[in-house]
């Protein structure tokens, strides 16, 4: 039982502090055709996300083609490092209750 409970505190421990230890993560989002498309091609390097997670430079997205007419993935993923974070605020995009909650990120792609 002792090991169980040191065995959940460092991991709470890992979790807490991934940020601290420049720990780079990879997240999973998905993209829905059009703005898959583009990235694919390079057309466009830059994303905006609701800011409900959390994310870094250096971090890595996996984004995942999405259809949202059928709600199904192609298959197709894209691996994007973020190069650089701001964090905004884009009413026209989302909820003004989840815009207050979580404002937005504007993710810069290479």
């Amino acid at each position: 039982m002792l090991y169980k409970l040191k065995l959940i505190k460092l991991q709470f421990f890992h979790r807490k502090n991934q940020r601290t230890l420049n720990i780079k993560m990879e997240i999973k989002k998905k993209t829905w055709l059009k703005e898959f498309e583009q990235m694919l091609k390079g057309k466009k390097n830059a994303d905006v996300r609701l800011a409900d997670f959390e994310c870094k430079e250096g971090d890595i997205l996996i984004l995942e083609e999405y259809n949202p007419e059928t709600k199904t993935y192609t298959g197709r993923v894209i691996k994007k490092r973020i190069k650089n974070l701001n964090k905004v605020n884009l009413l026209e995009f989302h909820s003004a209750e989840d815009m207050k909650k979580y404002g937005h990120y504007v993710i810069e792609l290479e």
